[in-house]
């Protein structure tokens, strides 16, 4: 019987499911080239998009770490940005759940660059529209 993403999760740890890279638990096919190197790519989608109450806060730590070792986190972040409206943002990209990406694009200019420092940016590598 197959294992669930959740009971290999809670069993190995996040860190110990997300280095194997097992694609078997992917349930989308990417739409853009850069998506294939995502590490939600290699682990699925559910613990990004979550369904069901209670559910966000169990895929936090695996979330947390996907995004962190991930390296198309950037553009991931910028793809989100560029699209969302007010109103219409769901799901973790480049590592921000809704709330802090509505917190990134409502703060002021001059405060943006310290807010994705401390999300682990790089000045310069997300565009804020």
């Amino acid at each position: 019987m197959p294992q669930t993403l959740e009971s290999r999760i809670l069993r190995n740890g996040a860190a110990a499911i997300l280095s194997k890279g097992t694609r078997h638990y992917n349930v989308g096919t990417p739409g853009e080239p850069w998506e294939l190197d995502a590490k939600c790519a290699e682990i699925g989608m559910e613990p990004f998009f979550p369904e069901g109450s209670g559910k966000s806060g169990r895929f936090e730590q695996i979330r947390r770490v996907a995004c962190a070792s991930c390296e198309v986190r950037a553009t991931c972040l910028n793809k989100a940005l560029a699209t969302e409206e007010d109103g219409d943002r769901f799901g973790m990209f480049g590592g921000l759940d809704p709330k802090q990406r509505a917190e990134l694009v409502h703060a002021a200019p001059t405060d943006r660059d310290a807010i994705l420092a401390a999300h682990g940016f790089e000045p310069g590598t997300v565009v804020i529209p």
